[in-house]
């Protein structure tokens, strides 16, 4: 599978540039496991794209991994309010 296609869909139907996603853990974690994603990180073929797949930013709520082409890939981890309950993403 290769997410790349649903990116580039959601970014034509956006209604400004998109140059940023940002992925809870479990959402960065799938991303970059697919076999698609690991071909087009290497710059053996010309491309400019560069994240951090390894560990990084432990214990941060925000992780800025790198590039994806031209667009900017954060992780965050920190927490959010469901019904007046602060919950960990």
């Amino acid at each position: 599978y290769d997410p790349t296609d649903d990116i580039e869909a959601y970014a034509l139907n956006a209604s400004g540039v998109v140059n940023i996603i940002v992925f809870d853990p479990k959402g960065w974690a799938l991303f970059r496991s697919f076999k698609a994603v690991k071909e087009k990180l290497d710059t053996r073929r010309g491309s400019n794209s560069e994240l951090e797949t390894a560990v990084k930013d432990l214990g941060k709520a925000v992780s800025y991994k790198g590039m994806y082409g031209d667009v900017a890939i954060v992780v965050y981890s920190g927490q959010y309010v469901e019904n007046g309950v602060k919950k960990n993403f």
